[in-house]
């Protein structure tokens, strides 16, 4: 009987004009409230140095996921990561940028440790009011590999999660 229900639709001619459909998204996103608010979640690493893979894997993250934070105000943003499931909270970014735009935000942190430097940017796309799809990506360069021994020079680290709203501060 579904089935039937489902192709109703298409049996009788009836096809929603893409415009209408766009307009009346529109309009429901513009009737969310503001993104500010604290909005957590989890992220899954698709693809990072085949090293960091196993590492993951012999922790346990691979299937747990890596925990996510964002505080959200108005004209900033701060990010906290957790990467296992029973550690605390630690916040990323020496320094951040907040980049909002008309369905989400983004981030992007910067950190530097004298011989390294790392790049966080974090792209929150709101799915819903309360929900957001995220995709995180990770840029980590270190000029500084000890003699006799092989690091990566430069790597990059790709993921893919989702967060909710736990609070909002409006």
């Amino acid at each position: 009987m579904i089935p039937l229900l489902l192709l109703s639709g298409f049996v009788s001619g009836e096809e929603q004009d893409p415009e209408i459909a766009k307009q009346v998204r529109v309009g429901e996103i513009k009737s969310w409230s503001s993104a500010v608010g604290t909005w957590e979640g989890t992220y899954f690493v698709e693809a990072a140095p085949e090293d960091l893979l196993q590492s993951m894997a012999d922790e346990g993250t691979d299937k747990s996921g890596i925990g996510i934070k964002a505080v959200l105000q108005e004209d900033k943003a701060a990010v906290f990561f957790k990467y296992e499931p029973d550690s605390q909270w630690t916040e990323i970014g020496q320094e951040v940028h907040l980049i909002p735009d008309n369905v989400g935000w983004h981030v992007l942190m910067a950190n530097e440790g004298g011989v390294w430097l790392e790049r966080y940017f974090v792209s929150f796309s709101r799915i819903s009011e309360e929900v957001a799809e995220i995709v995180v990506t990770r840029t980590v360069h270190n000029w500084h590999v000890p003699d006799g021994e092989q690091g990566p020079v430069t790597y990059h680290v790709f993921g893919a999660g989702q967060v909710t709203r736990k609070q909002s501060l409006d």
